[in-house]
């Protein structure tokens, strides 16, 4: 299948169901959750663990995931925070930061948090955590990761390949994002209620991407 018939299949879909009313493929959801919490965690805030805790990470993350980031902060918040102040430093190249946040939160549990408890336990990081992460922090830039049998389904779809696994995302949403149907982008078919469009105007082709090449991956 190619971009251009992905993309009209998407908009076809958007024009009948928006992204809130097929009950088989509701994207909204993830629309509200980057809303209401564009700009963190905050690497600033005074309680760090309280930062962390307030995060709503639903289905974008595994539910080991949420119970390990609380316990980071339950144990060890400040060197959790050092390591977020590294991952979102637009200085550094991606992938660096990528390796190395994936390196801090494993020594960081083995070192000092693992032995809190009796069971056998691991840090819970990856690309799919990460990139919830960097998607509230800047979503005009970033945008959410699943795992690599989705963007397996998509590959065939484009003109290179991806070197890292983050570039997995970012490949798709590039093709579908400059592709112009009718005169008429991805983005411009999705109706967002009025109190997103203010807001997620700027991150839009991020996620509308996303969700198109989700909607693909499961046929829509």
């Amino acid at each position: 299948m190619s971009i251009n018939k992905i993309v009209e299949d998407f908009k076809l879909h958007q024009l009948q169901y928006g992204l809130g009313g097929d009950p088989e493929q509701d994207e909204l959801y993830k629309w509200k959750l980057v809303t209401d919490q564009i700009g963190h965690p905050d690497v600033n805030a005074v309680d760090f663990a309280k930062e962390i805790n307030s995060l709503s990470l639903k289905n974008l993350c595994y539910s080991t995931q949420t119970t390990a980031i609380r316990h980071f902060v339950e144990y060890e918040p400040e060197e959790y925070r050092n390591a977020f102040i590294g991952l979102f430093d637009e200085n550094i190249d991606l992938q660096e930061r990528v390796d190395k946040f994936i390196s801090d939160c494993r020594e960081l549990w083995d070192n000092k948090i693992k032995q809190n408890f009796t069971q056998k336990t691991s840090a819970m990081c990856d690309e799919r955590l990460i990139s919830f992460f960097l998607t509230l922090m800047d979503p005009t830039k970033y945008t959410f990761y699943k795992d690599e049998d989705i963007y397996r389904g998509f590959q065939p779809c484009l003109t290179r390949k991806a070197t890292q696994k983050l570039e997995q995302t970012t490949l798709p949403t590039e093709s579908i994002s400059s592709c112009e149907i009718n005169d008429t982008r991805p983005v411009d078919c999705v109706g967002l209620p009025p109190d997103f469009s203010t807001i997620m105007s700027p991150a839009c082709k991020h996620l509308v991407s996303n969700d198109c090449w989700l909607m693909y991956r499961v046929g829509i």
